[in-house]
């Protein structure tokens, strides 16, 4: 019987020192499953939200650069229009400016050719006259 009360300890204690090592393992799997993971949790869901977001702002800012881009190319293309516009029009503005400048200096023929030849005449009458002065 001495020997049988013998095995029955382990390490000098008795079988319930057999189950409460048992109990323990028990004890130590259940706390560590129970883990309160409610503060992870919540922050995993506010950087899902925040990373959410960031998707949707980047969604709407590709959209607005498509936007803008569509845009700059309509006012590219009337900027090009414009210009060629201005130039059509700066050339009508130099081909009037030229007519109206060999108009002007068709005009400025101060005499015909009779009041020239008239006025030669007497140029020269006028010559001869302070020549005999003399």
């Amino acid at each position: 019987m001495g020997r049988h009360s013998g095995s029955s300890s382990l390490n000098g204690k008795g079988t319930s020192g057999l189950s409460t090592s048992a109990d323990q393992h028990a004890g130590d799997t259940q706390p560590q499953a129970v883990v309160d993971t409610s503060p992870l949790e919540d922050l995993l869901k506010a950087l899902w939200e925040r990373t959410k977001q960031a998707g949707e702002l980047i969604a709407q800012l590709r959209e607005d650069k498509n936007g803008l881009q569509k845009r700059l190319g309509e006012v590219e293309r009337e900027l090009i229009q414009l210009r060629r516009q201005i130039d059509q029009k700066e050339e009508a503005l130099r081909k009037v400016t030229a007519d109206l400048s060999q108009q002007a200096a068709k005009d400025a023929v101060l005499f015909t050719d009779g009041e020239r030849q008239v006025l030669t005449n007497k140029v020269k009458e006028l010559l001869a006259k302070l020549d005999l002065y003399m």
